[in-house]
């Protein structure tokens, strides 16, 4: 008898990186590294990941600064003021940090996959007490 899955939902994780190369690399590390169901959709296009992040309402995101389309500063922006409580890496170098706000964590390029798989898990385990506190919400309200 195979034991049952604690995971009872698939995360949705949004990846923005305009280098085809590294982002399939972080697609393959995320789907990896997660250690349970995830959702990836990916472009290289801030137009296209506004849409996408509408469309798809993920609970992750993960976005180079520098893209075609919309930058990855208003990019950004615009995904707070639609849900605040998203969790929002930014995979940049340092030199273009300075003037980007509404981030949860940066990872600097390049990166070790120890610290990508940490901020994956941080992002996981954010998702999770997210959904937690709207089921707790949803009881009280019964």
């Amino acid at each position: 008898m195979s034991k049952p899955s604690k995971q009872l939902y698939t995360t949705t994780i949004l990846l923005i990186e305009n280098d085809t190369s590294s982002r399939a690399v972080m697609h393959t590390l995320m789907q990896k590294l997660a250690g349970q169901p995830v959702q990836i959709y990916d472009t290289s296009d801030g137009d296209e990941a506004l849409k996408l992040f509408r469309e798809k309402q993920p609970q992750l995101v993960f976005t180079d600064l520098i893209h075609p389309g919309l930058d990855g500063c208003r990019l950004i922006e615009r995904m707070r003021h639609l849900n605040p409580y998203v969790f929002i890496v930014v995979c940049s170098s340092v030199e273009l940090i300075g003037e980007v706000r509404g981030y949860n964590f940066f990872l600097e390029k390049p990166f070790a996959t120890a610290d990508f798989q940490r901020v994956i898990r941080a992002g996981l385990a954010h998702a999770e007490d997210l959904l937690l506190q709207s089921a707790n919400k949803q009881l009280k309200a019964v």
